[in-house]
């Protein structure tokens, strides 16, 4: 609808690390590395930034595969 949308930093490192493997799963352990500095990340933290992105980005679809990672979906 032409409003800019305003990413925090990590929801853009994950969009954007998403948008580059669009198609392919992005595994939770590349997402930590790139987008915490390796540190150990609980579950919940990655579904609630999952889930502020997909808030903002509606018009894109993320898939979450079960122990795996994340991918943006093709269409």
């Amino acid at each position: 609808d032409g409003k800019p949308i305003v990413l925090a930093p990590k929801e853009q490192r994950l969009f954007l690390l998403l948008l580059h493997s669009r198609g392919n799963i992005v595994p939770f352990a590349y997402m930590d590395e790139v987008i915490w500095g390796g540190e150990v990340i609980g579950d919940t933290t990655r579904r609630q930034l999952l889930f502020r992105l997909k808030q903002k980005l509606k018009g894109l679809t993320f898939t979450a595969v079960k122990f795996g990672g994340y991918k943006m979906e093709l269409y």
